[in-house]
C-alpha cells in the first residue's frame, strides 16, 4: 500500500482536502458577499446622486416659480396702466372730461364762491383752435373744463350733472343740443330726451326720472 498505509500521512492528507474544500467553499460565499456589497455601494451612490439631483432640480423649480410671479405682478401693472391710458382715451374721444384727483373739486369750490352779480363778470372769449394747437392733449381737457366752468358762473347754463345719471358726456349733448338749464330740460319730453342723447340698448337711463329732477330744481332755483 505505501503511503497511504501510514496513518500520519492520510490524517495529512484528509486535513489538506478539507482546507481545501472550505476554501472553496469560502471563497464562493465571500465573492457572492463582496458582489452584495458592492452593489449596494453603487446603489447608494446612485441613489445620493438621485437625491442631489432632485434638490438642484427643485431648487431650479422655485427660482422659475418666482420668476414668472414676478412677470405676472409686472404684467398686471402694466395691463391696468394700459386699462388706465385706455379709460382717459376713450373719454376724451366720447367727450368726456377727465381732470386729476381735486382739480374738479377745485373748480366746484371756485364757482361755489362767485356770488357776484352776472353782469359785473366779463368773460373774454377765447379761440379753442389756436390754443389746442399749442397745448398738448390733456392740457386740451384742462382748458375745455376750464371754460365750461367759467360759463356756468355766468349763470347762463345749469351743471346737469347735478342730475342723477347724467353724466359729462350727456351734459355736452344737451348742451350741443341747446339744454341749458334746468328749465330747458324739464320742458323736454321723453322722446325729445332719448332723441337727444340716442343711448344704446345695453344703457340705462330714466327719462322721466331726469325731468322730475330738473323740474325740481329749475322751482327750487338751483
Amino acid at each position: 500500500m505505501g503511503i497511504f498505509a501510514d496513518p500520519w500521512f492520510m490524517l495529512l492528507l484528509g486535513l489538506l482536502l478539507g482546507w481545501g474544500i472550505e476554501w472553496v467553499i469560502d471563497l464562493a460565499y465571500f465573492r457572492k458577499r463582496l458582489r452584495f456589497v458592492e452593489g449596494s455601494e453603487r446603489a447608494l451612490e446612485d441613489r445620493d446622486r438621485f437625491q442631489k439631483q432632485v434638490a438642484d432640480q427643485s431648487r431650479v423649480i422655485e427660482d422659475l416659480r418666482s420668476q414668472l410671479a414676478e412677470r405676472d405682478l409686472v404684467r398686471e401693472k402694466e395691463v391696468e396702466r394700459l386699462r388706465a391710458e385706455w379709460d382717459a382715451l376713450r373719454g376724451v374721444a366720447e367727450g368726456e372730461v377727465y381732470l386729476e384727483p381735486g382739480l374738479e373739486s377745485t373748480f366746484e369750490s371756485v364757482r361755489g364762491e362767485q356770488n357776484v352779480e352776472p353782469d359785473v363778470i366779463e368773460v373774454i372769449p377765447v379761440k379753442p383752435e389756436p390754443v389746442e394747437q399749442e397745448l398738448g392733449e390733456p392740457l386740451k381737457v384742462y382748458v375745455k373744463a376750464a371754460k365750461r366752468d367759467a360759463t356756468l358762473a355766468t349763470g347762463e347754463r345749469d351743471s346737469l350733472r347735478a342730475i342723477r345719471g347724467i353724466g359729462p358726456k350727456y351734459e355736452n349733448m344737451f348742451w350741443e343740443a341747446g339744454v341749458l338749464t334746468y328749465k330747458d330740460l324739464a320742458e323736454l319730453s321723453e322722446e325729445a330726451l332719448l332723441g337727444i342723447i340716442n343711448p344704446e340698448g345695453w344703457q340705462k337711463v330714466d327719462p322721466a326720472a331726469w325731468i322730475g329732477e330738473a323740474d325740481r330744481l329749475a322751482r327750487n332755483g338751483r
